[in-house]
């Protein structure tokens, strides 16, 4: 359970981040959340040891 409660936190702090520089810039809030899920799976490569699956 509280596995799951950290992912969603990093998903909801890299959401804050993204969705708003995207708009900024002209896009829209949906590619800023995409985005948000490449940075977080970028993120687990590394942290996994860059392992390719």
């Amino acid at each position: 359970m509280t596995k799951l409660l950290i992912d969603v936190v990093i998903f909801l702090i890299a959401a804050l981040i993204a969705v708003p520089l995207a708009t900024r810039l002209g896009f829209g809030a949906v590619l800023g959340y995409l985005v948000a899920l490449k940075a977080i799976a970028m993120l687990g490569i590394v942290l996994v040891g860059g392992a390719m699956y």
